[in-house]
């Protein structure tokens, strides 16, 4: 009976060394360059869940839906918009004119974070780490953009800063950031009025 019970513990010691091994075994490099997030902005429109009008064309579905802004924002105009994120400045950019007087704006970012080099347990040693997708408004309440009498948009914030208004944590601003989603928000609204794409 103390032989099988000093068997099962060293099974045990040995299944969860393997399974720390397992965790960490799938870890691949970081690329060597990424210097800059740019992001031209278009309008952002309700999504066509289901087929209101039928369109005569060719090359395009023969279905769609007459462009609806009901859950996106139909108040603020825009001319052109963009948004940089920076590696040297650690900053977060937005750049836009077209806009009215007073409108206030902010970018929501969807983040995803992997660091390199962290100490971890229970596997031993120095390990990349994937932290839980962060999603910010940057700036937040009540550092907002807001439009000049021009009717011009320009203002920029640390990306640590931002985290940090969020209740995240401000290391979350260097590593290998994926920006899963990129929105514009007008905050008299709430609603988003623009997304990352091209106009042609």
């Amino acid at each position: 009976m103390k032989t099988g019970r000093i068997a099962a513990a060293i099974g045990m010691v040995v299944g969860g060394a393997l399974a720390a091994q397992s965790v960490l075994a799938q870890t691949v490099p970081f690329p060597t360059a990424a210097r800059r997030y740019q992001a031209w902005m278009v309008r952002a429109m309700d999504q066509c869940s289901a087929s209101t009008v039928s369109v005569v064309g060719t090359g395009l579905p023969s279905n769609g839906c007459a462009q609806t802004n009901a859950t996106t924002d139909s108040e603020i105009t825009m001319k052109v918009a963009r948004l940089t994120i920076s590696k040297a400045t650690g900053k977060m950019a937005l750049f836009g004119r077209g806009f009215v007087f007073g409108n206030r704006v902010s970018a929501r970012l969807t983040l995803r974070v992997t660091k390199q080099g962290q100490a971890t347990s229970p596997a031993p040693g120095s390990n990349s780490v994937t932290f839980t997708d962060a999603t910010i408004m940057c700036p937040n309440a009540p550092f907002w953009f807001v439009a000049r009498q021009a009717g011009t948009l320009a203002g920029s914030i640390k990306l640590s800063d931002c985290l940090q208004q969020n209740g995240d944590a401000s290391g979350l601003s260097t590593g290998n950031i994926e920006i899963l989603d990129a929105e514009l928000v007008n905050i008299d609204s709430g609603k988003v009025f623009a997304r990352p794409g091209i106009l042609r």
